[in-house]
């Protein structure tokens, strides 16, 4: 043994000495950590209910209204493990099952793998160290295939190739796990969402005579969705046209030459380019003037003083309220203004007489487009099934497809300096991450790292798991923004397009330039400090190259670092530490006030569920499982305790807290296949590194057909889903549903006029009909808003434009009047009867003067007139500070408070 391999072998030595004890401490306080979430969580669940399960409080429909759970501190375990999916699926919605299902898959595949490798090939491992390796061990890397024909930093004198078809074969059974189960887990979650969609027709067919007017018209708006497309064309191409009735029937021309179907209607859409922009101008507006009012109204009803809150303008102090109540006045005469000046947009709404129909006119458009394309002859520019219309980003709707493009582009381009910006903290932590290398490029390290070894390893796997888990928070939110500035027309496409590129960042950031910039530490600081030393001359090194595979091989406990803590973190989002925060900490220390607004945005709706985020988050570390399961198979059980957390957490999230926008049908699924086969493709790609490092080049060549195969399967399948999966399996299912009802439009004479109110019903612009913000006051402030503008020459305006004052009441004493006279004309047409109101029945009573028996009278209409107070009457009222912050404790009664 020469002096260079005693150097190597006590480096080793050291190194693994640290990085032992450090995980081993990591492991011991990240259980703890975790123990004390669990019965946290436990605690504060109970207390704070529309914290941790506003599902159940604040849902207006009961059919996604999960199970009430007890006031137990485990109470909430029971459900999550006896829920059955078919009350899963009817519960959370079926994207979310979809993300559980997908949680599961991934789940199913890390025991597959983990299974394996510890009981056949991790044995191997450990024999091909005692045999070719260095013995006796010190850390964990004879766990790995790094031990294999290495000893002091260098190859084994004598190499025995033979080992390394141990990691080969590992490579093909692990591939062939995970396209098998991929291709079986797309084909199964195309029978089931099949069958689940062809239930919900019989159910709702089933439920047709009995079915309310209200619901009934829901029906046909789900029905006029799926036989309606979107079809963007350049307007500037169209004839120039007066009256939208005639460039209705030029677009309906338009379609219908690129179809072999004819459609039955065609809306174009119409918008006001300025009008988003005011509103939006308009609500900011509005949540100024409400923060100063409830300033100033808070001051009144504590019976000091009060200052109305001033704002500097044009360098001078000016009265708040004024200013914004005049302000939100002059906006409120522009979007009026806007509103009655609307302009047809370059996109319209063709109207087929069914679902099948609309979905084969659909091919034939798309078809005829791309061969018009590449001809140079576009018509229209674009074509898709109409989608939801809560999935529309109605701003995005009015950008050609030229303007799209170069803003797709330029969010490439943004994403690409990203990724090359925060490259240098990644960077920075891969440094952090190997800190004991880094010590040894100056000189004295040795003893430094003698004494402070417990220290550096602590820093090494800890700090630094932790500093990238906040690196990584703001991420998901920055691409989001990012694909949002791209012109995509619906949300599910901007969530798809999020997801691809937190996938292409963690490739290219945490796992490449990490992996590159980790080995290269490693790599210079050991040959520094031997160099140092004085015990390697340069003719040695090209010696030492197999210390690049260990150097590789050792960022996997960085990922068993990062995986026990993000275990950790996936129970401890459990806690809902922001809305905790502000809502319990502030607000009964007194530091901050909430308005209306803010308390309902708060707590009046459950928070939507971030699908890029979530979907990123687990694969993510599935790729990183994978990537690893060969070279260092000890990561595998961290990953798998990783994904059995996220199965409950996830479960519990969906179940009892988020809820999902909009339904797209799983369009997901095969993005999801792609994505983790590209990371079995990364996997290989990897061992052939590694493998080409250790001089294993036979097995090696021997991966490169595998590599082929599965880049095949990955574009053929992806093609078959994109293709049958999406759309015409969709067709096939949709024909067996109509050969066996009868659609409601066909009972209707006037289909034409019934399909236009209702597309102009449901796809219509909010900015054109949704009602304006008004300011919110509590309610035992509002009887002070008209002093407030006491002194205002406007006071009447406000009173009626902003807060409605006078409107409601004028409106509602007219209705009464109304319905008072027209009762009373019904009373004079016919002779008194009892008359009853659902469970009240109204009779007036007199006492005879010979009878003890009570004699019955009519009601008057002013009786009549009175609004029953039965409980199924009376809407919910929203939460109170007190509902929220204290719901156990027993307050006064509140106006129209009852008990379910």
């Amino acid at each position: 043994m020469s002096e260079l391999d005693i150097s190597f072998k006590k480096q080793q030595k050291l190194e693994d000495d640290v990085n032992l004890k450090a995980m081993l401490i990591q492991i011991a306080t990240d259980i703890v950590f975790a123990i004390c979430v669990f019965f946290l969580f436990s605690w504060l669940r109970p207390r704070h209910t529309f914290i941790y399960a506003p599902k159940a409080k604040l849902l207006k429909t009961d059919v996604q209204r999960p199970v009430t759970l007890g006031p137990g501190w485990f109470d909430w375990i029971k459900p999550l493990f006896q829920v059955k999916d078919d009350t899963l699926v009817t519960t959370i919605g079926f994207d979310a099952f979809v993300f559980i299902y997908f949680t599961r898959v991934l789940k199913r595949l890390v025991i597959t793998i983990t299974f394996i490798s510890m009981f056949v090939f991790l044995p191997i491992n450990i024999l091909a160290a005692y045999k070719t390796g260095d013995w006796p061990p010190v850390g964990l890397e004879f766990l790995s295939i790094t031990a294999m024909n290495y000893q002091y930093g260098k190859s084994h004198g004598k190499p025995d190739l033979r080992w390394f078809w141990s990691p080969t074969v590992a490579t093909y059974i692990f591939s062939i796990i995970v396209i098998w189960q991929m291709i079986h887990s797309s084909k199964k979650f195309i029978l089931f969402r099949q069958a689940y969609y062809m239930q919900q027709e019989e159910a709702t067919r089933s439920r047709l005579p009995l079915m309310s007017p209200i619901e009934l018209l829901q029906k046909e708006k789900q029905d006029l969705i799926g036989r309606t497309l979107l079809v963007h064309f350049d307007i500037e191409k169209a004839p120039a046209v007066t009256h939208a009735c005639a460039q209705d029937e030029i677009v309906k021309t338009m379609v219908d030459s690129h179809s072999k179907v004819s459609c039955s209607q065609v809306i174009i859409g119409e918008n006001n380019q300025k009008l988003t922009l005011l509103i939006q101008d308009y609500n900011r507006i509005i949540k100024k003037l409400e923060n100063s009012l409830d300033t100033f109204l808070y001051q009144i009803s504590k019976g000091t003083n009060p200052k109305r809150p001033q704002i500097i303008i044009g360098w001078k102090f000016v009265d708040a309220i004024d200013h914004y109540t005049e302000r939100a006045l002059s906006l409120y005469t522009s979007i009026k203004r806007k509103r009655q000046k609307l302009q047809p947009n370059n996109y319209g709404w063709i109207v087929y007489q069914s679902r099948s129909i609309a979905q084969q006119a659909y091919l034939s458009i798309e078809k005829s487009l791309f061969i018009n394309k590449i001809y140079h002859q576009p018509t229209c520019e674009s074509v898709q099934l109409a989608p939801h219309p809560d999935d529309i980003v109605w701003k995005n709707m009015q950008i050609d497809e030229q303007t799209a493009q170069l803003k797709r582009w330029f969010g490439y381009g943004l994403f690409l300096s990203i990724n090359f910006i925060w490259s240098i903290p990644i960077a920075i932590l891969s440094v952090l991450s190997n800190l004991v290398n880094l010590i040894r490029l100056f000189p004295q390290s040795e003893e430094v790292l003698y004494h402070y070894r417990l220290l550096t390893g602590v820093i090494q796997s800890y700090v630094t798991p932790c500093l990238m888990v906040l690196f990584y928070c703001g991420v998901p939110e920055l691409l989001h923004f990012v694909t949002k500035q791209q012109a995509y027309k619906t949300e599910t496409v901007i969530q798809q397009k999020t997801l691809s590129k937190l996938y292409a960042f963690f490739i290219l950031n945490n796992l490449l330039v990490f992996t590159l910039i980790s080995i290269m530490v490693g790599i210079v600081g050991q040959i520094s400090a031997l160099t140092m030393a004085g015990t390697l001359k340069d003719k040695n090194i090209s010696q030492y190259l197999v210390q690049l595979a260990k150097n590789m091989s050792d960022v996997s406990s960085f990922w068993i670092n990062y995986m026990c803590i993000r275990s950790v973190g996936i129970l401890f989002e459990l806690l809902q530490l922001t809305p905790l925060m502000w809502i319990v900490v502030f607000k009964s220390k007194g530091l901050f006030r909430y308005t209306p607004r803010q308390l309902s945005t708060m707590v009046g709706a459950p928070p939507q569920f971030k699908f890029a985020k979530s979907y990123g988050m687990v694969i993510s570390f599935f790729t990183a499982a994978l990537v690893f399961s060969v070279t260092a198979p000890v990561a595998l059980p961290f990953a798998l305790l990783y994904f059995g957390l996220a199965t409950i957490t996830f479960k519990y999230k969906l179940m009892y807290i988020y809820v999902t926008k909009v339904e797209t049908h799983g369009q997901i699924w095969p993005m999801l296949y792609c994505i983790v086969m590209i990371s079995l493709v990364v996997f290989q790609l990897m061992m052939v590194l590694i493998l080409s490092l250790k001089s294993g080049l036979p097995q090696m060549y021997a991966i490169i057909p595998l590599i082929i195969t599965t880049s095949f399967i990955l574009i053929a399948y992806t093609r078959y889903l994109l293709k049958h999966n999406t759309l015409q399996a969709w067709i096939e299912l949709n024909n067996q549903i109509n050969q066996q009802s009868v659609l409601l439009n066909d009972l209707s004479i006037t289909l034409k006029e019934k399909d236009a109110k209702l597309i102009n019903l449901i796809y219509q612009d909010p900015t054109l009909t949704e009602p304006l913000w008004k300011p919110m006051v509590f309610e035992n402030f509002e009887s002070l808003i008209p002093d407030v503008y006491k002194n205002h020459a406007q006071k009447q305006r406000i009173l009626e434009v902003l807060f409605g004052y006078e409107r409601k009441k004028t409106k509602k004493m007219d209705e009464k009047l109304k319905m008072k006279t027209q009762l009373e004309k019904e009373m004079r047409m016919f002779p008194p009867t009892p008359h009853h109101h659902g469970d009240l029945c109204y009779a007036h009573y007199y006492e005879a003067g010979s009878s003890r028996d009570p004699v019955p009278l009519d009601p008057t209409a002013d009786e009549f007139m009175v609004e029953p107070t039965a409980p199924e009457l009376i809407q919910r009222p929203p939460p109170t500070y007190e509902d929220v912050i204290s719901p156990h404790q027993i307050t006064k009664e509140r106006r129209h408070s009852y008990t379910l």
